[in-house]
């Protein structure tokens, strides 16, 4: 047995230092610590340790240095500065980046322009994109083109007293420094100086969009859009089982015929640049998996017994698995197509699918993953153990004590009660009871049901038209912010020992550059937990509600339910109301009565 717990080694590289050591010390690579002693450009010489030790925990944050990133306002725009990491230290990825613009409202740009400044990483400020809302101090243009280059919009923001007025030249260069020389309207730009159109954005110059052909026109053999609109039974509830959710084709169906394409003419981009149409000949595009395009005969055809589907316009036939029930003779599930369970799921068990799950019975402390839809005939109790997330809608015919969400709608027969629920797009309850009862629910879109809220004035909560993946970038971010602290902590008490050692021996040379490291290196936390903690607090004061997102209340809304768009709080108070509905304008909620007549856009 080999008791060495630390070593040297000499080798052509680190790779083949470490595997040595690894080797030698019996130990996984992973869980080796090491320090370099010497380098060059033939050799280099390594001390691994066997386990990690108080003297090389001090190292590894002394030498491996994660990198860094700040996003700066800069004239009129935001600027990105990467600090690269050290030693084997963390680098910054480009998703960190694109979710702190998207906190920031920063609007998105290629993921490779990104990258680029990360891998430059030179600490010096480089530009992103136009960011318009830092600037605070003068009269400002703010041009924004268009991603397609076919459109350009100004804004002005108005200087503070006694700063320099926008004329209609200024605008003008504006544009012309942009390149922009086609589809300016002059007219336009003339009457927002002459009115004064401050803060508001206002589309002044637009190219001419070419005609492409006409797409083939697609005849589907099968409903593109199984379940919508939603079909209502007498009771004025979701009939799940006429909604025709998995659709069962045969190999050699004809899935759907293709129709000739129509001749297009090109356009202009506002920089004068020809726009050529696109030529129509992409009728493959349109087939995924499992399916093929028989061009003689224009049609597309499944090539397998499976369930078809149409997403993004492409169409899909996926195999299907059925299960009676899902237990301890099945395991879990893990399904690259959809799953079809008629019976249960016993409790523990897990069913995840590329494709929909489609459940027939009541289902309780389980987990289901879907790359699609999800439904249930019957519904979930989870007593707050269950869990399903999906990319598709869910509907269920009631759902209690569940952790759900979803990336799309969240459709209920009956009722929801004391769950947590994510949901991308709108919930819709439409039945008899109708009602969501408890917990905490966030959704991107529009809530409507009948009842809101329980007589025994159960604490429920419902935050309304911002997406929940903010919340869930800003939690993200906050134990981003606690790893930073808590190895802020680590390095000032590294700190502390090495200015006592530097007192007892204070013409140690070897100190001195370890004390001035590690004062470099606390600063770059520092900056780094400043910076961040500052964002932090930006994205939530970012976070407002997007426009036209309804809370309609059919029948009653109880006393002990708060509403939030964004910051602005609605709370009932200790009087339920009846036939409500509720929108936000201006950061002010605006009451009205229901009207089952009025038509309301969810």
């Amino acid at each position: 047995m080999n008791n060495k717990k630390e070593v040297i080694i000499v080798a052509p590289s680190l790779d083949e230092a470490i595997i040595k050591g690894s080797t030698f010390l019996k130990i996984d690579k992973s869980l080796l610590t090491y320090k370099i002693l010497e380098s060059s450009q033939d050799f280099i010489k390594v001390k691994f340790f066997l386990k990690k030790t108080p003297e090389s925990d001090k190292f590894s944050l002394l030498e491996n240095i994660d990198g860094y990133f700040k996003i700066n306002y800069i004239d009129g725009a935001a600027y990105l500065t990467v600090y690269p990491p050290k030693g084997s230290g963390k680098p910054v990825y480009s998703e960190e980046v694109l979710n702190r613009m998207k906190l920031l409202n920063i609007k998105w740009i290629s993921n490779l322009y990104i990258k680029d400044i990360i891998d430059r990483a030179t600490g010096i400020p480089e530009k992103l994109t136009d960011w318009p809302e830092g600037a605070d101090f003068r009269a400002t243009i703010v041009v924004k083109i268009g991603d397609d280059k076919m459109s350009a919009s100004i804004s002005i923001i108005p200087p503070k007293k006694g700063g320099y007025e926008i004329k209609e030249g200024d605008v003008f260069s504006s544009l012309k420094e942009r390149n922009i020389v086609f589809g300016i309207d002059e007219e336009a730009i003339k009457n927002i100086i002459k009115n004064r159109e401050y803060n508001s954005e206002f589309v002044v110059v637009r190219g001419i969009e070419p005609i492409n052909p006409k797409p083939e026109n697609l005849i589907y053999n099968f409903d593109p859009n199984p379940g919508k609109p939603f079909l209502l039974d007498e009771y004025d509830r979701i009939n799940l089982k006429e909604l025709n959710f998995i659709q069962n084709v045969k190999k050699g169906d004809v899935l759907a015929e293709v129709k000739d394409s129509q001749a297009g003419r090109d356009g202009i981009n506002i920089f004068g640049e020809p726009i050529p149409f696109v030529q129509a000949e992409k009728s493959k595009i349109l087939v995924g998996e499992n399916a093929e395009y028989d061009e003689p005969n224009k049609t597309i055809i499944s090539l397998i017994d499976g369930h078809v589907t149409l997403r993004s316009g492409i169409i899909t036939v996926s195999p299907i698995a059925s299960f009676r029930n899902v237990d301890y003779s099945t395991g879990n599930i893990d399904f690259d197509g959809s799953v079809v369970i008629s019976g249960t799921i016993s409790d523990g068990f897990t069913v995840k699918a590329r494709g929909s799950i489609q459940v027939g019975e009541r289902i309780g402390k389980i987990k289901l993953i879907s790359g699609a839809d999800v439904i249930l005939k019957a519904g979930i109790n989870g007593s707050n153990e269950g869990s399903i997330e999906c990319e598709g809608d869910l509907y269920s015919r009631f759902i209690e004590s569940s952790n759900i969400i979803s990336g799309s709608n969240l459709l209920v027969e009956e009722s929801i009660m004391n769950s947590h629920l994510q949901v991308k797009n709108n919930i819709i309850l439409v039945g008899k009871r109708a009602e969501l009862i408890g917990g905490k629910t966030v959704l991107g879109g529009s809530l409507r049901l009948k009842k809101l809220g329980s007589s025994t004035e159960l604490k429920t909560e419902v935050i309304i038209g911002i997406d929940p993946i903010k919340f869930r970038l800003i939690d993200k971010l906050k134990s981003e912010l606690a790893e930073k602290k808590d190895t802020l902590i680590k390095l000032n008490e590294t700190k502390n020992e090495t200015e006592k050692d530097l007192k007892s021996n204070w013409n140690s040379k070897e100190n001195v550059e370890k004390l001035n490291k590690i004062i470099i290196i606390v600063e770059r936390y520092k900056d780094d937990i400043e910076n961040m903690e500052r964002e932090l607090q930006e994205a939530k004061n970012l976070l407002y509600p997007a426009n036209n997102r309804y809370v309609i209340v059919e029948y009653t809304l109880f006393s002990g339910v708060t509403i939030f768009y964004g910051k602005v709080e609605y709370n009932t108070g200790l009087i339920n109301a009846n036939k409500i509905v509720l929108k936000c304008i201006n950061n002010q909620i605006i009451e009205s009565g229901f009207n089952y007549k009025e038509i309301y856009r969810i």
